[in-house]
């Protein structure tokens, strides 16, 4: 892994909060003598005006907003092309990467795709699981639609339905189970790693769930850092209780950790937990391996569900669940436990080099 973990760039986040990504990216340049701006920006006519950060570097131009990146080359040129080119092909859509990855030899959860309304043949494919299953939207964003960990038919016809609600195709997997862990490359070199530890609080032996989740939202809130969430009390949260024994008036014992999420993205609560201790490095080569199967993709973010971190990687032991072609980088900066990582600084300067060459 190149070393990104140098001195984490300082800079007002609320002046950057309805862009945190971009702020990161606008300091990081500056650190380096590179000109660096906002101006309004559409890629492309069918889509509004927007403030972008716009990035000048030799003869060309880069604009950026929440974690898309375009550039140009020459300035005499008017196209404007993603960073990551065709591999956009391949990621835009859960269900095509996961079945390029699957023919290229690596491991994804078994899956299926459908549409809103087949329904029917989403609970024969469940059934057929004989296991736990996973709903996930093959456009969505930050974790929305996904549900994992579907036990019962029920369970599944309501995840299902209310995905259906907001998205045209769903994506019904074999649920699997262990840690989240992101695997951050820039050019094709290992920049960052963060391991996402789903919403939880823990016990103290006189709280009750319901006020240690205060507690926590508070500490989240007086922060002041836009890029945390708050963890909510809803229907998922008590279905993971329950599933826990537990409810809201519960007084778990101390230390103990009480989830309330089974998905682990930052914008429903989770904690990011930078450098992960222990984890073996023979998980990063396999998934850089996976990277380079895609064409063209330069800059990602690989979420990965490792069975045990701290083992050594098999075939049957972990699992590709995404790859991000427009990561979010300012949680790798800002985190709950363990390093902050500069990303930006690293995006910064692969664009330099691609921009020399």
């Amino acid at each position: 892994m190149t070393d990104a973990s140098v001195k984490p760039i300082a800079f007002d986040l609320q002046a950057w909060a309805a862009d945190v990504n971009s702020g990161f990216l606008f300091h990081a340049a500056r650190a380096r003598g590179i000109a660096a701006d906002q101006v309004e920006f559409r890629p492309r006519r069918s889509v509004p005006l927007q403030l972008w950060l716009r990035l000048r570097i030799g003869r060309r131009v880069y604009m950026h907003r929440k974690a898309v990146i375009y550039c140009r080359r020459g300035f005499l040129r008017r196209r404007w092309r993603h960073v990551n080119g065709k591999a956009l092909h391949v990621t835009g859509n859960k269900h095509i990467v996961n079945e390029h990855l699957r023919q290229a030899g690596y491991s994804v959860p078994e899956g299926r795709l459908f549409s809103r309304s087949e329904i029917g043949a989403a609970r024969e494919f469940f059934l057929s699981l004989g296991g736990d299953a996973c709903i996930k939207p093959t456009n969505g964003l930050k974790g929305a639609g996904v549900v994992p960990h579907i036990s019962d038919m029920l369970h599944f016809e309501q995840a299902f339905s209310s995905a259906g609600n907001a998205f045209e195709n769903i994506l019904v997997e074999q649920s699997v189970r262990g840690s989240a862990v992101r695997f951050m490359f820039v050019g094709g070199e290992l920049v960052a790693t963060r391991l996402d530890r789903p919403a939880s609080v823990v016990g103290d032996g006189t709280a009750t769930v319901a006020e240690l989740v205060a507690l926590r939202n508070e500490a989240t809130i007086a922060a002041g850092l836009p890029i945390w969430s708050p963890i909510i009390m809803d229907a998922e949260a008590d279905r993971m209780l329950a599933m826990a024994g537990l409810t809201r008036g519960s007084v778990p014992g101390p230390d103990m950790r009480v989830f309330l999420r089974a998905t682990s993205n930052i914008p429903t609560g989770a904690d990011g937990i930078g450098c992960p201790p222990g984890l073996h490095p023979g998980y990063a080569d396999r998934v850089r391996r996976a990277v380079e199967a895609i064409p063209d993709l330069v800059i990602t973010a690989v979420d990965v569900m490792i069975a045990d971190p701290g083992a050594p990687a098999t075939d049957s032991n972990h699992w590709i669940l995404d790859v991000n072609s427009a990561p979010g980088i300012a949680n790798f900066h800002v985190v709950r436990e363990g390093a902050s990582q500069d990303v930006a600084g690293a995006i910064i300067d692969w664009l330099v080099a691609e921009s020399s060459s």
